[in-house]
């Protein structure tokens, strides 16, 4: 089975899966091969996508919508973060909504400060 994890900025995961474990505040479910149809949206779903072997691999996302057709499972996600352990995808994403805090942060003072200046500008065009 396919699962893509996928944000407007990267392909997050992208990979040959046996099963995923998917659970969020709405619940829990396990989808399998041959799974049927289903899309869903889901608020800080937290993913467990178990690869060849024993390798597990935990992602962490911030919301989106899960689609299941065929054996292809694509989540289409505003950001997150994965790790090789559930501690480890939690802190990997609480990290990267923070480091986005201060991104947004700094574009809004950035703004305010284009806006203070085009002010200033048209002050002084009229005289002020």
């Amino acid at each position: 089975m396919k699962l893509q994890v996928i944000t407007p900025d990267e392909m997050l995961f992208d990979g040959t899966v046996s099963k995923v474990n998917v659970t969020s505040k709405e619940g829990g479910f396990t989808i399998l091969k041959g799974h049927a149809p289903l899309i869903v949206t889901l608020e800080r779903p937290l993913i467990k996508a178990f690869g060849e072997g024993d390798q597990v691999t935990y992602i962490r996302v911030s919301g989106g919508t899960l689609k299941v057709l065929k054996d292809d499972v694509a989540f289409l996600i505003g950001y997150g973060a994965s790790g090789l352990t559930e501690a480890e995808a939690v802190a990997n994403y609480e990290a990267l909504k923070e480091q986005m805090g201060k991104n947004n942060q700094s574009q809004a003072d950035d703004a305010v400060t284009r806006m203070e200046m085009e002010i200033l500008r048209r002050a002084s065009e009229l005289g002020g």
